[in-house]
């Protein structure tokens, strides 16, 4: 007998329809022949990344950014992290992915980010999280790689117009889409708003740290 347990949350939120109306037609414009696989597989989709780095900047996309980085924050609450230490998340960066028919998503994660988040524009579509297994040998003592990087996968589904919101460091891969039509998410990152810390603990970052301060 198995019993589950270490139950872990993935955040889920419904996009309101003008938003996603918007970012559905940004995505019909955009010219995606002339943008780049994600590396050399030629399996890989394609990311578009706005020459500003983010989609933020796109006018007719920024009530959906509001609204994307109040759910973030809203999780942030939810989660439980110290008010002081996360006071704020901000979007950091946001972009387009396309597989067509047959192409994947590499398995990752997300560097320099809190929150990720996952908008789906197509389905069906579903995206498998993975994270270490409680029964993954040390390093020390495990010879082989199987037995050192057991991992325990989650297939989320996602359903169009849902936003998935989960921790950056939390690996994930889409695998081959098998529809006869493209395959269309946006993707966030977060990072902090704000100070970070509390000054009275010596564990402190200032919004912003001044150059040149010593003479």
């Amino acid at each position: 007998m198995q019993h589950i347990v270490l139950g872990q949350v993935l955040y889920t939120f419904h996009c309101p329809a003008e938003p996603l109306a918007n970012l559905h037609r940004f995505n019909a414009e955009l010219a995606w022949e002339d943008v780049e696989r994600r590396g050399f597989d030629k399996k890989a989709g394609r990311s578009y990344i706005h020459p500003s780095s983010s989609l933020q900047a796109v006018h007719e996309l920024q009530g959906l950014h509001r609204w994307i980085e109040s759910c973030l924050n809203e999780v942030r609450e939810s989660v439980g992290w110290r008010t002081d230490t996360v006071r704020q998340l901000a979007i950091s960066q946001s972009w387009l992915n396309r597989s067509d028919v047959g192409e994947l998503h590499h398995r990752h994660h997300h560097p320099l980010s809190l929150l990720s988040g996952i908008l789906y524009l197509t389905e069906p579509s579903s995206t498998r999280f993975l994270m270490p297994s409680i029964y993954a040998l040390p390093r020390v003592l495990a010879s082989d790689k199987s037995s050192g990087q057991m991992e325990v996968a989650y297939e989320f589904s996602g359903q169009q117009g849902q936003l998935v919101v989960f921790p950056s460091t939390l690996k994930h891969e889409v695998g081959p889409n098998l529809e006869p039509h493209a395959r269309i998410t946006l993707s966030v990152n977060s990072w902090f708003r704000g100070p970070i810390g509390r000054i009275q603990e010596l564990a402190y970052v200032p919004e912003s740290i001044p150059l040149n301060t010593l003479q």
